[in-house]
C-alpha cells in the first residue's frame, strides 16, 4: 500500500475526458454502496474499478445540492445485487451498474414532468428508489407496486436531501 492509496484522487483528473470531441470517454469509479453513500472523497483504495462511459453521460449535467455536498467527488458507479434490484425491476435488474450524480440531491425533477430515480440512504446501506419529500419525510417508492413504500425521517441536523446519495444518471443492466 502506498500513501496515494489513502488520499482522495484529484476530481479533475478522474472526471477528465480521455479524448476530445465525438466519442470522448470519461472514467467513473466503481465503488461499494457504503462508499458512495458516506464517503465524500473516493480514495484509490476504495475504488473497485474505473469504468469507461461516453462523455455525453455526464457532460453538461446540472448540479442541485448544498454547498457542502459540492465538495464531494461528483460521479460514482455502484453495482446493484439481485435482491436489491428486485423491487425496481425491470428498470434496475440484477447486477446492474448504476451511475450516481452525488451533486444532485434535490427532490425537484431533473426534467420537467419527469420522475427522478435516486440512490438513497436506508439506514446503513443504500437503495435505488424513486423519492419524494412529503410532510418533512422522505418517501422511497419501488417500481414494483406490490413493494411497500419506505418512509424516512431525517435525523437531528439533517434535511431530507441529506438522505439522498445522488440522482441516478444511467443504469447499465446486464443481459
Amino acid at each position: 500500500m502506498q500513501i496515494a492509496d489513502l488520499l482522495p484522487a484529484r476530481r479533475a483528473a478522474r472526471e477528465e475526458m480521455r479524448e476530445e470531441g465525438v466519442g470522448a470517454m470519461v472514467e467513473i469509479p466503481l465503488v461499494a454502496q457504503a462508499v458512495a453513500a458516506f464517503e465524500p472523497y473516493i480514495r484509490l483504495s476504495s475504488t473497485i474499478a474505473m469504468l469507461p462511459f461516453p462523455g455525453d453521460v455526464v457532460k453538461g449535467l446540472e448540479p442541485r445540492c448544498s454547498n457542502a455536498r459540492k465538495q464531494w467527488d461528483r460521479f460514482v458507479a455502484v453495482r446493484i445485487g439481485a435482491e436489491e434490484a428486485r423491487p425496481m425491476e425491470p428498470v434496475v435488474q440484477a447486477e446492474a451498474v448504476v451511475v450516481l450524480d452525488r451533486h444532485y440531491t434535490s427532490f425537484h425533477p431533473y426534467q420537467e414532468g419527469g420522475v427522478n430515480l435516486y440512490g438513497a440512504r436506508l439506514g446503513s446501506h443504500m437503495v435505488v428508489r424513486y423519492a419524494q419529500f412529503q410532510e418533512e419525510r422522505v418517501v422511497l417508492r419501488a417500481h414494483q407496486a406490490r413493494v411497500k413504500a419506505e418512509v424516512l425521517e431525517p435525523g437531528p441536523g439533517e434535511t431530507g436531501n441529506d438522505l439522498l446519495v445522488g440522482r441516478v444518471v444511467v443504469v447499465v443492466n446486464r443481459h
